[in-house]
């Protein structure tokens, strides 16, 4: 039980970061794939980067809390 709520939890977090990094790329933020890298990206949205509207950062932010 213990390996597959752990494959459950990693495909979750992987499902997770290809979603940011689309959205991102939709306008016009291209990243590496990576947890390590999706690190950097949720520190541009959480800092407020002028790079990302101020109209689509609310919908970002729930993907970068926890």
């Amino acid at each position: 039980m213990r390996h597959k709520v752990r494959e459950l939890l990693v495909a979750q977090r992987t499902q997770l970061l290809n979603a940011l990094r689309s959205h991102l790329a939709e306008i016009g933020i291209i990243a590496a794939q990576g947890p390590n890298n999706a690190r950097a990206l949720a520190v541009l949205i959480m800092e407020g980067n002028d790079m990302i509207p101020a109209i689509v950062r609310p919908a970002l932010l729930l993907s970068c809390v926890g």
